[in-house]
């Protein structure tokens, strides 16, 4: 009789593990009517959901190159994630905005439209620039990985920093800018 308990008792915990893998598991698309953004000083973005106020939520793309509007993760300030939206476009116009505000900072990556010079010193690769939003100055590692091809043409590079930068096509670019590129990436 007492082995029958503890079958009963090993079969409610395995039950109940199962449960929490499933809830795991699952993921939660957030709708635009059940999910309240609210601007907060500072610049950041707050959420009540289920009743529940977060003061601070934070968005991650699943998929920031590939699919920079989709999948979106909404997480809370321990990084716990709250839900996903599928689709930045199910959100109203003022919470598109919201999110998009807060993706823009996190995914900060300007487009770089010219080279201007690249040269190597120490190990380190000095990289000048005219980005969409001005001319920049960046250090890689020489030997690093701090290249990530998207495409043939498209090229992601990462600074010492974290910072990215966006060739979107290479073809673009002029022959003297192809040379220099080449000499490193």
């Amino acid at each position: 009789m007492q082995d029958n308990n503890n079958d009963q008792t090993y079969e409610q915990l395995i039950s109940g593990q199962n449960e929490n893998v499933d809830k795991m598991l699952t993921i939660r698309y957030l709708t635009d009517g059940e999910c309240a953004l609210i601007p907060k000083s500072g610049g950041f973005v707050g959420m009540e959901l289920d009743g529940t106020d977060y003061p601070r939520v934070n968005f991650i793309r699943a998929f920031p190159t590939k699919a920079p509007d989709e999948y979106i993760s909404v997480r809370d300030k321990e990084n716990k994630e709250l839900g996903m939206l599928r689709y930045l476009t199910d959100l109203s116009p003022e919470k598109q905005a919201l999110v998009t505000s807060q993706l823009n900072l996190r995914y900060f990556a300007p487009t770089v439209e010219k080279i201007v010079d690249i040269s190597e010193e120490n190990g380190a690769i000095y990289w000048t620039v005219m980005t969409d939003r001005g001319q920049c100055r960046f250090v890689t590692f020489f030997g690093g990985n701090f290249v990530a091809y998207i495409s043939d043409t498209r090229i992601m590079i990462t600074d010492m920093h974290g910072n990215r930068f966006e060739i979107p096509d290479t073809g673009k670019l002029t022959e003297a800018e192809l040379r220099k590129l080449s000499v490193y990436v």
